[in-house]
């Protein structure tokens, strides 16, 4: 391992965008399931009652999902070699949280299957993106 290797400017980007990026997931998270008013009041009442009958273990993996992608884009710019499998553990409950909310409770019909649809597109293929940058600079010698 080189633990004297320097820091590539790509990296620095990388996990500043990203840290960006994963803290509009946790806000979305923090925000919807404190039910704060201003941001519900942009959803549709269906989409209010298919939140509400979410249960607690899809809270649990959307959760996780946020939260981890978001910790694992610091851990990052902290150039920790333990990013990678937290951002594969994102992975993993992302994909778990998307297939209940697309396959067993149909929600694109609640969200608008367009928007919601390339949304979860983008989130899924930006954090698969991530989890190969970070193997790759693993491999590297980047993280430590």
């Amino acid at each position: 391992m080189k633990e004297n290797l320097k820091t590539p400017i790509h990296l620095w980007i990388v996990g500043i965008l990203a840290v960006l990026w994963n803290s509009g997931g946790v806000f979305d998270f923090v925000m919807t399931n404190k039910r704060d008013e201003g941001y519900m009041e942009q959803l549709t009442s269906e989409h209010v009652v298919f939140l509400d009958a979410m249960p607690s273990w899809a809270i649990a993996s959307w959760a996780v999902a946020v939260f981890a992608a978001f910790l694992a884009s610091i851990l990052l710019l902290m150039r920790k070699r333990i990013a990678v499998e937290i951002f594969t553990l994102g992975l993993i409950a992302m994909t778990i949280s998307f297939f209940r909310n697309f396959v067993l409770a149909d929600g694109g019909k609640i969200m608008g299957a367009g928007a919601a649809l390339y949304m979860t597109i983008a989130i899924a293929l930006i954090q698969i993106l991530l989890v190969f940058y970070a193997v790759k600079m693993k491999a590297k010698g980047v993280l430590c």
